[in-house]
Order: C-alpha cells, then sequence, then structure tokens
C-alpha cells in the first residue's frame, strides 16, 4: 500500500531582516457622512434632539406665563406664609374631612369648638353661684335660730347658741322662699315655720329634755316652761311657794311632758296622759 501523505503546512510570514522595524498592520477605513448608513442615524438623532429641545422651551413658557399668573394672584401675599398656611392644610384633620365630604363632622367639631368655652365659662359661673347660695342660706339659718335662741324667755344659755344651730338643722330645712321649715308639726298642727317656730321647738319638753346644757338652770321654784313674749317666767305651780292648782291643770292640758317635769322637781310624780 501506498502511504499517506500529510497535508503541506503552509509557510508563515517571514520575519524582517534584522535591524528593520515590523511592518504597521493598514488602516482601518475612515467612517464619514459618505459612509453608507451613518447619514442616516445622524439626522434621526439630530431631529430627536430638536424635537426635544422644542419641547423643553415650549415647557418653560408654559411655567413662565403660569408664574406671572400666579405672582398676580398671590401678589402681596408673604409666599413663606401662604406655604406653611398649604401645608398646614394639607396635615389639618379638618382639611381631610372636607376633602372627604365629610361636612357634617366639620360643623360638629366647630360648633363644639365655639361652645366648649361657654359651657365650661357656665359650669364655673353654676358652681360659684351654688357657693354663693349656700353662704347665704347658712346665713339665713344662723340669722334666724339666734335671733329665736336669744329670746330670754326661752332660757337658752349664751354660750350654747352653737350647738343650738347644729341641732336645728336635724330639724329645719331651707324653703324655697328662705323660710325655716320644720319637718315636725306644731300646736296649731302645722310645720314648724320661721323664727316662731323655732321659739316653739326650742319650748318642747323633749328638747329642754335631751338638752338640758341648752337651757339655764331654773332658780328660785321658776318654772323653765317659757311664756307669752315680753312676760317674766312663771313660777312653778308645784312647788309648795308658788302651788297653783289652774296653773297646774292648765300646763298639763298644755304640755303634759313639761308638767310632769315641773312635778318632779317638786318631788311629785305626775302620770302622763294615755295617746
Amino acid at each position: 500500500m501506498a502511504s499517506e501523505n500529510p497535508s503541506p503546512t503552509p509557510n508563515p510570514p517571514a520575519a524582517p531582516p534584522a535591524g528593520e522595524p515590523p511592518k504597521a498592520a493598514p488602516a482601518a477605513p475612515a467612517i464619514s457622512l459618505e459612509t453608507p448608513g451613518v447619514r442616516e442615524i445622524v439626522e434621526r438623532e439630530k431631529a430627536a434632539l430638536q424635537a426635544k429641545n422644542a419641547e423643553i422651551l415650549e415647557e418653560k413658557r408654559r411655567l413662565a406665563t403660569e408664574f406671572d399668573g400666579l405672582k398676580e394672584h398671590w401678589k402681596g401675599l408673604d409666599p413663606e406664609k401662604v406655604r406653611l398656611l398649604l401645608q398646614r392644610f394639607e396635615s389639618d384633620e379638618e382639611a381631610k374631612l372636607i376633602a372627604e365630604g365629610n361636612f357634617d363632622e366639620v360643623i360638629k367639631r366647630r360648633v363644639e369648638a365655639r361652645t366648649k368655652p361657654v359651657f365650661e365659662e357656665n359650669t364655673t359661673l353654676k358652681t360659684e353661684l351654688a357657693k354663693r347660695d349656700e353662704k347665704i342660706a347658712n346665713m339665713i339659718f344662723e340669722r334666724d335660730v339666734r335671733k329665736a335662741a336669744e329670746d330670754k324667755d326661752l332660757g337658752v344659755q349664751p354660750t350654747a347658741i352653737s350647738d343650738v344651730i347644729s341641732r336645728a338643722r336635724q330639724v329645719f330645712k331651707l324653703s324655697r322662699d328662705q323660710v325655716l321649715v320644720a319637718d315636725v308639726v306644731g300646736k296649731n298642727g302645722e310645720p314648724l315655720r320661721g323664727v316662731e317656730g323655732l321659739r316653739e321647738w326650742l319650748a318642747r319638753a323633749d328638747v329642754r329634755k335631751d338638752a338640758p346644757h341648752l337651757f339655764i338652770p331654773s332658780k328660785g321654784g321658776l318654772a323653765t316652761e317659757p311664756t307669752s313674749r315680753g312676760e317674766p317666767p312663771r313660777a312653778n305651780p308645784f312647788l309648795p311657794g308658788s302651788m297653783n292648782l289652774t296653773e297646774q291643770a292648765a300646763l298639763y292640758q298644755r304640755d303634759p311632758e313639761l308638767a310632769r317635769r315641773l312635778a318632779a322637781e317638786a318631788g311629785l310624780e305626775l302620770a302622763l296622759p294615755v295617746a
């Protein structure tokens, strides 16, 4: 068989002679507007830039016109104050409600904001008036009790007036017409009223029995029973030196409890009538 010969290897380029510089590669062809396709690209980019420039100029003119209009509209106003006002409006809760169309809530809040100080002022005035009325009521109460207790026929201890006032508060109340009215009835079957009612209350035997320290002790046989105003105290009709059967009977009829107590001062025991 004949042997196959390998393909011949191309000869490498010959090396330049020693001492000579290598030859430069051939230059690429220059690109110009005449180069196919370049002019089209340049014209397309140029048209796009011109359109963009025209758009920017138009936007600039529009903004200038709008700015001139705003200057005329806001003429004389402080721009900083306007900015703060707009900022507040944007962040204000009421503005948000208005933007949402919730006008009823806006009106409600505005009414509350305007009426709240008035209500607070009225509350303060009512409190002050209540304190004043209470002070006046106390003055009237104490005045009438003192006037009744200072009646010498009742024999109230001058040093016991404060105690009498305290006890009277448990029985008497000041009515709307500023008259003291008791929750107990008097001899006429009506609730005790006013200074006269206080005098009758102080003359009651149960009051004198429950609080004898409020009254001046009887001396020389004088009864603690009060008489008509201006008259001196009557003598105890049960004592030997001033015994009076008529007075005893009248007293027993009028005030059995006082008759029993005065009889006890004379050492006598008097039975009370059965109710």
